[in-house]
């Protein structure tokens, strides 16, 4: 069952200001395929629901899609509270003034081409993940409660003036590749 708050696909385009996506289901707000893109200004993205496989993510962008956001809020999600993910071409992420907190743990999994699992291993809460090739640019962010404040898989992140605590696994980030960007 899903119930997940917006989505576009096949190069569409939104832009949402002022809203709030709560209580969706395995994911609330996504962009899947190049040139889709979706625009944010003061979102708050709230208690997204676990799916029947396990995770309840925030925003997700994949297969050449983007995320562009300013004043953008994620709680109570479990999994991830901004993933990007790679498939035919590489997603990306712009977000200024960034809070996310209350990351849980869940069981999402991300293969190599990008696809999201439902696995039965361990659980994992990142607050950003970039996948291989991916980028997430995030200004003055705020990253609280989770596993991994940024989880960089051989993509590219760069957080400026930014706090990341209470994290389980790794206060900073954890890096598997391409290097995590200071400013």
């Amino acid at each position: 069952v899903y119930g997940r708050g917006l989505g576009v696909q096949g190069g569409a385009r939104v832009h949402v200001a002022g809203s709030l996506l709560a209580e969706s289901t395995e994911v609330a707000a996504f962009a899947v395929g190049d040139g889709s893109l979706i625009e944010g200004n003061d979102l708050v993205i709230a208690g997204v629901r676990a799916a029947a496989g396990g995770f309840g993510l925030g925003v997700e962008v994949g297969d050449g899609a983007r995320f562009d956001g300013a004043r953008v809020a994620v709680a109570s999600v479990g999994g991830a509270a901004i993933l990007a993910l790679p498939g035919a071409a590489r997603a990306q992420v712009r977000v200024d003034d960034l809070f996310v907190r209350g990351v849980r743990p869940s069981t999402v999994q991300i293969d190599d081409r990008g696809g999201v699992g439902f696995p039965s291993g361990p659980t994992v809460a990142y607050g950003l993940h970039a996948g291989a090739g991916c980028a997430i640019e995030a200004a003055r962010a705020v990253i609280d409660t989770g596993d991994y404040g940024v989880f960089n898989a051989s993509g590219a992140v760069r957080v400026r003036v930014g706090v990341i605590a209470r994290q389980r696994q790794a206060i900073g980030a954890f890096d598997l590749g391409a290097g995590v960007g200071r400013g």
